[in-house]
C-alpha cells in the first residue's frame, strides 16, 4: 500500500509541472488569436476577447440600431436581414460581435485586404492585465503597411482573453459618427 502511495505521488509529481505549462501565456493567445482571423476570418475574433468586453463594444453599438434614420439599414447590413431592436438588445454580445466583425471581414476581402506576418516585440505587466507589444501587417499585392500595436489580454477563468483594442473602439466611434444624428 505505502509503494502505490509513493509511485501515485510521484506520478503526480512529474505531471503537475505539465499542467502548469498547459496554460496558454498571454503572448501564445495573441499568437493564437492573429493565426486564427488569418485562417478563419475576422468573425472569430470573439472567441478570443474578454466577456466583459464583448458586452462593452455591444454597448457602444446598441445605441445606434435605436437611430430611426440607422437602426433598420444597419441591422440589415450587419446581420443580414434587418432585425428589430428588441431583437438586437437579447442578442449574446459574442453573437452581436462577431455578426459586426463578420461584415468587416467580408469588407476587407472585398477590398483584397489581408493580415500578413506578426511578431510579438515584447510584453509588460500592468497589474492583472498584460499588454502584449506586436508588429504586424496589412495589405494586398499592391501596399502592405507594417506598424507597430498593443494587445492587451486579461484573465478569464484560468486563461487569458484579449481585451478590445484601440481600432474595435475606434470601428464603434466611426459607425457612430457616420450614423448617429445630424444634429451633433
Amino acid at each position: 500500500m505505502n509503494q502505490r502511495l509513493h509511485a501515485l505521488v510521484l506520478a503526480a509529481a512529474l505531471l503537475l509541472p505539465g499542467l502548469a505549462w498547459a496554460r496558454a501565456t498571454p503572448e501564445q493567445v495573441t499568437r493564437q488569436y492573429f493565426q486564427a482571423i488569418q485562417s478563419q476570418g475576422f468573425a472569430v475574433a470573439p472567441r478570443y476577447i474578454h466577456p466583459q468586453e464583448q458586452a462593452r463594444f455591444k454597448a457602444m453599438l446598441l445605441p445606434l440600431f435605436e437611430l430611426k434614420e440607422a437602426g433598420p439599414n444597419l441591422s440589415k447590413a450587419l446581420f443580414g436581414q434587418a432585425k428589430t431592436v428588441a431583437e438586437i438588445q437579447v442578442m449574446e454580445p459574442q453573437a452581436f460581435m462577431e455578426s459586426v466583425l463578420k461584415v468587416m471581414g467580408a469588407h476587407m476581402r472585398q477590398a483584397q485586404m489581408e493580415l500578413g506576418e506578426m511578431a510579438i516585440i515584447g510584453t509588460v505587466k500592468e497589474g492583472a492585465i498584460v499588454h502584449v507589444v506586436v508588429r504586424a501587417s496589412t495589405g494586398n499585392a499592391d501596399t502592405r503597411v507594417t506598424r507597430m500595436s498593443v494587445v492587451s489580454l486579461m484573465p478569464e477563468g484560468d486563461g487569458w482573453k484579449l481585451m478590445l483594442t484601440g481600432s474595435m473602439e475606434g470601428l464603434a466611434q466611426a459607425f457612430k459618427a457616420r450614423l448617429g444624428p445630424k444634429a451633433r
